[in-house]
């Protein structure tokens, strides 16, 4: 416990958001530790809450949070808490039941929006410690609901802005996936995709900038467990004890105490009196040894009856309980409690009477325990507020914080009073705790708990209140809802002749609670059940469950039997039916998934026509939208084009209700138009797709329609904007098994974070997004590898860009992504080939390295003495047809790419201009290349897209540069700098900064990225534009000449003059340490991080620092550029 302590100390002298993980298994002194904890933090004056998980009330949503923070929240101020605004106290009242008179729960929304209200006990922290720290222990959370587990997570990934301590203890063996995987990422480790962990890891949105503790507590030894039980000096007993207790704390002192207590006889008489080790669910942790549940059984059965029957009361009653409660539930008097009660709702809990030798002891005994009672309980007669203090003095109970509050004082203690009561009894005492909270006017969600242990098959009353629970928890706590959902169907009673109407509307919002809260298999199973239901005269209904049962099936990868279920649909529907038409709609769908573009198209153009036969308005909408769609992804742009103007016009006179049965479909519709560079539509159909989604409660298209509205606002030039709604789209998907829309997501943010400059951010992102889309090869989840390998060609690692781009798209073809979208995949390839080349030529410098031979006073060197190889017609004739052959052949993919485009996407040619100038400009024939690159600048302004026609100035002003032609350089530098600064695209508009600077223009420094994300501590690896490959002129006499490698990797010919000054001691490079000066040289010569790192016996990240610190004092973009200053 001592480096517990220590760490419980250092805990508190936190002045920021931090955690601490105590974990160990039960009775090892977890609790202990927070109480010291607790005392600490109290001594110092910080705000202290604590609650506990609850082993019987798991199924009550957020009941570890509302245990700590809701009586306490009850006393706050109200017009401190308004400052919260509505919006978040409306989020709050769904939580907090002391919060409901300043706030509505809300209706409108989600399930897989549910994080908002995370974020909004995340602000509600904030406010609490604004003016003292607080700490906030959760106790006991292997028995959180998963309501709490899912909000814990949340806090663990995105932290108060404020100095909150969170403090959580657990079983390790016991834990929620869901917290344990939190935990671990809040750690640094990540999960395993595919599995329960991948639904929230805490990197996966934007890492956790909060200091963490893990604090695992073994046994005690021999000697802290003589010490722990100080004065007894029985050895022999206190060897037995410490073997039987295995060091466990609890345990000790549990069988130290049962020396007070008569043999526990009961135990093998009466196996209902002493406490069950077995599995069953009324049983003891399997983990309490034998002699341990047998001490704890005998301690209760010499409890009086009537004491014992007041805690049997409170021990249904819940895990912190008032006396009133606890009485009503055993069936007494809130002021008396009768143990001879004549009636059954009123006798005691069946269980053994004690035998002469352990009988209940009269007034003038002690329990055993060597307390003075002070009551008369020989006549089975003491009121209620007595028994509460019997059991206190006992060390059964203990007060709380709170007045009229009391708890066990352990968990076992209390489970072990609740199995000493016979099951029957306990169905009683259930029913009379839900009696007592309906006269107290509680909610159903308070009562549920109770009815659904103790009602009837056939109790209409107990349906009603059980679905009315579910419908109040489902948007904020599914998992709760769907385990009341199916109580409900439990009891529901029996049809005679036709399906009860209500058990498929159960079933129904069962599965969607299911699907919500990470249940898919189940949610699978419940949807097949109600396919079972639905009757042959009802086709239409049949083909909506048959939609969603298939979507089920896509989002756990079982692509054949989605297919085959709709399959086996249409070959008994009518096709010219609605139900032919949603099924062979469906089947569209199916395709996409399958990455079967051309199947896609094939199909959508059959089923069309029978849609306009139907002659449905909203019908016709959905299959004018979806043909579109399959017209693009089959590369019929033009055709795709005209699609979606049609149905843009027929969407449009939909009335939302018309709407809502096809949601999905309109989001798939907004994306459509995203991608055919019709922004302004596809913002106006992705917006009401995501409010109605929100509205209604539409996980999926929620997310769909929030990973478009992300990747839209990056295109027209709102990175910070685009970062903030990919973040809400992770956490949107990390509530769902939706794994290809958290990849999406994942990628998207992936992406944002590449823009702003946060590499490191955007490289662990782009891993998580792989590895949760692998071995998936949809459209979808082929982004997830794209957006990643984007992030590696800018971090300086293309080789394994290219690698991670052909397994993500399957090969050179890039057959995964549709070919009207390759020309932006091409034009990356030929930014990592050109790279790539950079490195090759750094990498056969390197011995010259090792000796650098500075020029001659007042002398430039030559071009060859530069480079180290000798160059024609301004081509390295040591590329030997690698690099820059290669990028010229994916350069010339992207141009046919582009053409076979039908020209209609301006943003795809773009990206082909792009590449021919990267190219263009690594040949030498730089006047080419700036015609080109503005060329695409121009192409990219009519689309919309202000960072790619950025990209393009920029290497525009590149080429100028390399012409000699300065002062266009610096006006499409300036026009590139402004714009990328504009849209918040911190990297690309750091790198037209500094080709300013480097032509003696003023800059101002850019400022930090914005969004949520945090500054990259490392900025690892440089910028391979796709203007990076060599800027060689051969003959040329102007401001470039003499210069051609240190062009090639972006110094021009004032920034050459600053790296010649390095050799004499005045320049960069005479800046350098000698550590940073080896560090470089090893940069220099292709070397990764990881690779330097195990050269030097370092760690990565001091590598990391070191190369930092290298490329500002050389004042170069990129560490391809390293090796060439260093060589003057």
């Amino acid at each position: 416990m001592g480096n517990g302590s220590a760490a419980v100390a250092a805990g508190i002298r936190r002045p920021r958001a931090g955690w601490l993980e105590i974990s160990g298994e039960a009775g090892i002194g977890k609790s202990r530790l927070i109480d010291e904890l607790t005392s600490l933090a109290d001594q110092r004056g910080h705000l202290v809450l604590r609650g506990h998980g609850s082993e019987l009330e798991r199924d009550i949503p957020f009941n570890a949070i509302v245990d700590a923070l809701d009586d306490y929240l009850g006393a706050v101020d109200p017009d401190r808490l308004r400052t919260l605004g509505d919006d978040r106290l409306d989020e709050l009242a769904s939580v907090f039941p002391s919060l409901r008179p300043l706030g509505r729960a809300r209706t409108d929304t989600s399930e897989l929006d549910r994080w908002q209200a995370y974020r909004a006990v995340r602000r509600l922290l904030e406010l609490l410690a604004a003016e003292r720290p607080l700490v906030l222990a959760l106790d006991d959370l292997h028995w959180a609901d998963t309501a709490s587990a899912e909000l814990v997570a949340y806090l663990l990934r995105r932290p108060p802005a404020a100095a909150v301590l969170l403090v959580l203890s657990y079983r390790p063996r016991q834990a929620p996936a869901t917290l344990l995987a939190a935990l671990a990422g809040a750690a640094g480790d990540l999960p395993e995709p595919g599995t329960a962990d991948t639904v929230a890891p805490a990197g996966a949105a934007g890492a956790t900038g909060a200091d963490g503790t893990r604090i695992r507590l073994d046994a005690l030894s021999r000697a802290d467990a003589d010490l722990l039980l100080g004065p007894i000096r029985d050895q022999i007993a206190k060897a037995r004890w410490y073997r039987q207790s295995g060091g466990n704390p609890f345990y000790l002192e549990q069988l130290a105490r049962s020396r007070s207590f008569p043999p526990p006889i009961i135990a093998m008489d009466r196996p209902a009196t002493a406490v069950p080790t077995g599995a069953g669910d009324d049983d003891l942790d399997d983990e309490v040894p034998p002699a341990v549940a047998a001490a704890v059984g005998a301690e209760i059965a010499a409890l009086p009856v009537a004491i014992r029957l007041f805690a049997q009361g409170a021990a249904v009653a819940g895990d912190t309980f008032d006396p009133e409660l606890a009485a009503a539930a055993a069936g007494l008097a809130a002021t008396q409690t009768e143990g001879a009660a004549s009636t059954r709702a009123a006798a005691p809990a069946p269980t053994a009477q004690p035998t002469s030798s352990s009988a209940a002891p009269s007034a003038d005994t002690n329990l055993g325990l060597g307390l003075d009672v002070g009551v008369d309980v020989a006549s089975n007669v003491i009121s209620s507020l007595d028994a509460v203090d019997v059991l206190i003095k006992a060390d059964v109970i203990r007060p709380t914080e709170l007045p009229r509050r009391f708890a066990f004082r352990h968990p076992i203690v209390r489970h072990a009073v609740y199995v000493s009561a016979g099951p029957g009894w306990r169905l009683g005492a259930h029913a009379r705790a839900a009696a007592a909270l309906a006269a107290r006017g509680a909610p159903a969600t308070a009562r549920a708990h109770h009815v659904e242990r103790a009602a009837l098959p056939g109790d209409e009353e107990a349906v009603a209140l059980l679905a009315a629970a579910a419908d109040a928890s489902r948007l904020r706590a599914p998992a709760a809802a769907a385990r009341w959902y199916d109580a409900a169907l439990r009891l529901l009673p029996a049809a005679v002749g036709e399906v009860d109407p209500r058990r498929i509307a159960l079933l129904a919002r069962l599965a969607s609670a299911l699907d919500s809260s990470y249940q898919p298999e189940r949610a699978r199973d419940v949807l097949d059940e109600i396919l079972g239901l639905i009757p042959p005269s009802l086709p239409e209904q049949r083909a909506h469950v048959i939609a969603l049962r298939s979507a089920v099936d896509h989002m756990l990868g079982r692509h054949g039997e989605a297919r085959a279920l709709v399959l086996d649909a249409l070959a008994t529907a009518d096709p010219a039916t609605r139900e032919g038409c949603l099924l062979r709609l469906q089947l569209v769908i199916d395709h996409f998934y399958t990455g079967e573009y051309d199947g896609m198209r094939r199909w959508q153009r059959e089923t069309h026509p029978l849609a306009e036969r139907l002659g449905d308005p909203a019908l016709l909408a959905v299959s004018t939208g979806l043909l579109a769609g399959a017209e693009y992804m089959a590369s019929g742009v033009a055709a795709a084009d005209a699609g979606a103007t049609e149905a843009a016009r027929r969407y449009d006179l939909l009335a939302d209700d018309d709407v809502l049965p096809h949601l999905a479909m309109l989001a798939w519709l907004g994306w459509t138009e995203l991608y055919l560079e019709r922004f302004t539509d596809a913002a106006r159909h992705l917006d009401r797709a995501d409010s109605l989604a929100r509205r209604r409660g539409r996980g999926a298209t929620l997310a769909m329609a929030a990973v478009g509205r992300a990747t839209l606002a990056g295109w027209r030039g709102q990175v910070p904007e685009a970062a903030r709604l990919a973040d809400e789209a992770v956490e949107s998907c990390l509530l769902a098994p939706h794994l290809p829309f958290l990849s999406w997501a994942l990628a998207v943010r992936c992406w944002t974070a590449t823009l702003a400059g946060d590499l490191t951010e955007a490289l662990r992102l782009g891993a998580h997004a792989v590895r949760v889309a692998r071995p998936e090869t949809d459209a979808v989840s082929v982004l997830a590898g794209s957006h990643y390998a984007e992030a590696l060609v800018e971090a300086g690692q293309p080789d394994r860009a290219i690698d991670e781009l052909f397994a993500a798209a399957g090969g050179a073809d890039l057959p995964r992504v549709e070919e009207a979208y390759r020309p932006y995949w091409y034009e990356l390839l030929t930014r990592a080939e050109l790279a790539r080349r950079d490195l090759d030529r750094a990498s056969q410098r390197r011995p010259l390295l090792a000796a650098p031979c500075p020029p001659e006073p007042g002398r430039p060197p030559s071009r060859a003495s530069v480079s180290g190889l000798t160059t024609v017609n301004g081509v390295n004739d040591g590329d030997g047809g690698g690099g820059l052959a290669a990028a010229e052949r994916w350069a010339r993919r992207a141009e046919r790419a582009a053409a076979r485009a039908g020209g209609g996407l301006p943003g795809r040619t773009a990206s082909a201009l792009r590449a021919r100038a990267a190219v263009d400009l690594a040949r030498g024939d730089a006047a080419a290349a700036a015609k080109a690159a503005l060329a695409s600048a121009a192409a990219a302004e009519r689309a919309g897209l202000p960072i790619e026609s950025g990209r393009s100035l920029t290497l525009a002003g590149r080429a100028f540069t390399a012409v000699g032609d300065t002062a266009a350089a610096i006006g499409e530098l300036r026009r590139a700098e402004s714009r990328l600064r504009a849209a918040g695209a911190r990297r690309p508009g750091d790198e037209a900064a500094r080709l300013l600077r480097q032509l003696g223009e003023k800059v101002a420094r850019g400022g930090r990225p914005g969004g949520s994300w945090r500054p990259a501590p490392h900025q690892v690896g440089g910028h391979a534009s796709a203007g990076a490959g060599a800027q060689l002129t051969a003959g040329a006499d102007g401001p470039g000449a003499g210069t051609g490698t240190l062009a090639a990797v972006g110094v021009t010919s004032a920034g050459a003059a600053r790296a010649r000054a390095g050799n004499d001691g005045t320049g960069p490079a005479a800046r350098l340490s000698a550590r940073e000066r080896q560090i470089a040289e090893l940069v220099a010569a292709g070397q990764t991080n990881k690779q330097i790192a195990a050269e030097l016996f370092v760690s990565e990240k001091t590598v990391e620092s070191h190369v930092t610190k290298v490329l500002a004092k050389l004042g170069v973009p990129s560490r391809a550029a390293v090796g060439a200053v260093l060589r003057f």
